[in-house]
């Protein structure tokens, strides 16, 4: 195997400064979200950015199983922006953090970070509709797969290494014959899981005005069999 290609490994089979690679990662590929450059009037996409990161790192030290975050990386590379593309995920509801496990792992810190009043307002917002929609989709289905971030570093996009992780991802939820359940960020994101067979749920939007948010499924392996 060429040494510059991309491999893909679980958070557990890293090093131990994958994390910080990770978050660089997800932050990077958020910096144009729809939600925060509409609450902030695309003034300050660093402190988006920035968020974003504090975000992926929350989510990976609260995870129960680092084996459901998967990292595409470029090895021999020791630079911040060294991966490509990050998938942070967990089983929901038995390896989903508690409030109190959100807390110890620093969602003040997060909140604290957010740039500016809209910001804050948009993302508590977020988070509360979010809540709700998950219980109801377990209420329905059972446990699933939530991936919690999910992007690729921008010089990066348009390669096909999106996909290439997606499909990593899906091939575990299958071999556990779970559906996976996510919140797509917009209209661009929505469409690049459509593709790889996630459906449309329901539609939000942190505040009125807003741009819209996209909550989406894949359904588990043995229910799509069922439908051939």
């Amino acid at each position: 195997m060429n040494a510059t290609q991309p491999t893909i490994r679980t958070l557990k089979e890293s090093d131990a400064g994958a994390l910080e690679r990770a978050a660089v990662c997800f932050g990077r590929s958020m910096r144009e979200d729809p939600t925060m450059t509409y609450a902030t009037g695309g003034r300050c996409p660093e402190r988006v950015v920035a968020l974003f990161q504090k975000i992926a790192a929350l989510c990976m030290r609260c995870a129960r199983d680092p084996a459901t975050t998967w990292l595409l990386e470029t090895p021999g590379t020791s630079s911040a922006d060294s991966v490509d593309a990050v998938c942070i995920a967990c089983e929901y509801p038995s390896a989903y953090p508690s409030d109190w496990e959100l807390l110890r792992c620093g969602l003040l810190r997060v909140l604290l970070a957010c740039p500016g009043w809209g910001a804050l307002r948009a993302l508590l917002s977020m988070l509360r509709q979010f809540d709700a929609a998950k219980a109801q989709f377990k209420k329905e289905h059972g446990g699933f797969l939530y991936i919690a971030c999910f992007g690729t570093s921008p010089e990066q996009q348009g390669r096909g290494l999106g996909s290439q992780l997606m499909r990593r991802v899906l091939q575990h939820a299958d071999a556990k014959d779970l559906p996976v359940y996510l919140e797509a960020s917009g209209a661009a994101s929505a469409a690049f899981y459509r593709r790889h067979g996630f459906l449309d749920l329901q539609q939000v939007q942190a505040y009125p005005g807003a741009p819209i948010l996209y909550i989406m499924a894949r359904p588990r392996a043995s229910s799509q069999e069922q439908q051939r």
